[in-house]
């Protein structure tokens, strides 16, 4: 019998879809029903393919993380500013810093690469 030359590839991918959905399927075995829709949603193949997108474009770790270290850094200045000068501490600063932080690290890393080039 002769098989096509890509039989191999197209069993490994019905291989691995099937063994991703037994996962996705005993991992909701486990959730409540909330959960269970909301995992449904998020794990669609038009929502995997706007969470790539996302990842590679605009939700970079090397983003969240530089914002995150920004964001903590002013809110313990602006703790400390607040604790030694005596006025009202407004919590959404941190919110605030995490924009500033996130703002400053995408446009480093747009110079940078630049730059590069």
């Amino acid at each position: 019998m002769i098989q096509p030359k890509n039989h191999k590839k197209i069993a490994s991918k019905n291989l691995y879809k099937n063994s991703y959905d037994n996962t996705l399927h005993d991992l909701r075995k486990h959730h409540r029903h909330g959960k269970k829709a909301f995992s449904r949603v998020l794990h669609a193949k038009g929502m995997d393919r706007i969470n790539e997108y996302l990842e590679l474009t605009l939700f970079q770790p090397k983003l969240m993380l530089s914002a995150s270290v920004i964001s903590f850094a002013g809110e313990l200045i602006s703790v400390f500013l607040a604790k030694i000068y005596n006025f009202s501490y407004n919590y959404l600063l941190f919110i605030y810093f995490f924009i500033l932080g996130y703002v400053l690290a995408l446009l480093y890393f747009v110079i940078k690469a630049r730059l590069k080039k």
